[in-house]
């Protein structure tokens, strides 16, 4: 959590996501629960980012 406030007090895009039970090392945690969530989570900000499109990863 200080890193979040770290990278919110100078002004870097972020988000944090707490969940209440799981663990680390999951993979991409598909069938523990709400860890689940994450990867469409981490798609939306990569598209809110302009990391990504809805087709992939963005051309430079």
């Amino acid at each position: 959590m200080q890193f979040s406030t770290a990278l919110h007090d100078a002004g870097v895009p972020s988000e944090l996501h707490i969940f209440q039970k799981g663990s680390h090392g999951y993979g991409l945690g598909m069938g523990h629960g709400d860890v689940s969530a994450w990867t469409g989570i981490c798609i939306e900000w990569m598209k809110t980012g302009g990391i990504i499109r809805n087709s992939g990863i963005m051309e430079g």
